[in-house]
């Protein structure tokens, strides 16, 4: 990928008989999936059932993916369903270290999440903590740093 780009993936599950045909659509506009900025796989899910699993691949900078509405719209001789997702900015994060640490003595901080303006999580908020080695942390030991 270009420096400074980033890959996201939107799914679409699609489901019919007679088989069903996905576009998608960028505020409104229909993509071109040209293989390079938007790419598209499908595959069987269920083949009993017909049922697909369509993913759109975006290769772009992070500023051209944040703030747009995505469309996944599915077709078939019997009918049209369509599915929009709109791309919100990640929270910020802010570390508060009431005092600076001290090699060898104990410390607390606080770490505050916050969203966007108008934003709301969906589903309970999951928070990591990674060490300095990359591994996970448990929230409720002690680490030497």
């Amino acid at each position: 990928f270009t420096h400074g780009h980033i890959s996201s993936t939107l799914t679409c599950i699609s489901t019919g008989s007679p088989a069903t045909n996905v576009t998608w659509m960028r505020d409104g506009q229909p993509l071109t999936i040209d293989g390079s900025t938007y790419q598209m796989t499908q595959t069987v899910a269920n083949r009993r059932l017909s049922t697909y699993e369509n993913v759109l691949i975006i290769n772009r900078a992070p500023s051209d993916i944040i703030g747009n509405t995505y469309n996944c719209t599915v077709i078939n001789a019997l009918g049209r369903a369509s599915k929009t997702l709109i791309s919100y900015p990640p929270p910020s994060v802010t570390i508060s270290l009431p005092k600076m640490p001290v090699a060898g003595e104990s410390f607390s901080f606080t770490c505050t999440v916050t969203l966007a303006e108008g934003d709301s999580l969906i589903g309970d908020p999951v928070v990591q903590w990674i060490g300095p080695d990359g591994s996970s942390i448990n929230s409720n030991t002690q680490q030497v740093m």
